[in-house]
């Protein structure tokens, strides 16, 4: 029988506090989880819950008030900023509700800038960019400015740029928050081919529209993260 694999995340009664004026207001408190490779993890909760916060610890974007956080087994506390800065650029991919793209640039050079501070030769990035944008659908529109394209275009075009150097995890937030129906349906089938392939993927939103695309979801309630059934 074999042994299930070690999380790509873990946190450790991990709590997060942000100065206010009448002292710290804790936004996440005491939260242990454990995220395992294949996984497709929607976090589901209200704005201001702290779904964004914890993406942020998890994208090592930010330090716990308290408790641990290990990604690949290495307690991120032990690191320095140049190595979080390395676990981020070649391990962890993310999206966001805003495309973030460079609206007069064509489509393939905004998933290039994807390498841009990466050691990885041109000719290699330029083929990983197409590979991706072959996985988004969006080879048509590789030379196109990226203003030109729908919600939906531009929110594939984020994903291609955040996977064309595969990452271990993918952080998402809000990724259809912009969208209409047909092309939140069409942005989630693209996560879940992704996730087909091996990639872990946690998704933050208010939408339960979009837990029948996961495996797992959680509950960011009271600065807790719950298990929830996906029947629920």
């Amino acid at each position: 029988m074999t042994s299930a694999p070690p999380p790509i995340l873990k946190l450790e009664n991990v709590s997060k506090s942000f100065p206010t004026p009448r002292g710290p207001a804790m936004v996440l408190k005491s939260v242990s989880l454990a995220v395992y490779p294949g996984e497709f993890i929607v976090i589901m909760g209200p704005s201001g819950s702290g779904k964004t916060t914890f993406l942020n610890l998890a994208a090592l974007l930010d330090r716990p008030t308290s408790g641990t956080v290990h990604f690949n087994g290495q307690d991120v506390s032990a690191l320095n900023a140049q190595e979080m800065l390395t676990l981020r650029k070649y391990r962890i991919g993310m999206v966001f509700q805003r495309f973030c793209l460079l609206s007069h640039r064509t489509v393939i050079e905004n998933v290039l800038f994807r390498f841009r501070y990466l050691d990885v030769r041109r000719d290699q990035a330029l083929k990983f960019a197409q590979q991706a944008l072959e996985e988004m659908s969006l080879v048509p529109h590789a030379k196109q400015p990226a203003r030109l394209l729908s919600g939906g275009e531009m929110q594939r075009v984020a994903i291609a740029r955040a996977v064309a150097s595969p990452p271990d995890l993918l952080l998402v937030d809000e990724p259809t928050g912009n969208l209409d129906k047909e092309s939140t349906a069409g942005v989630m089938h693209c996560f879940q081919n992704l996730n087909r392939r091996g990639i872990t993927i946690l998704l933050a939103t208010h939408n339960p529209a979009l837990l029948k695309y996961c495996t797992r979801s959680l509950t960011c309630r009271d600065g807790s993260l719950i298990d929830t059934p996906l029947t629920e």
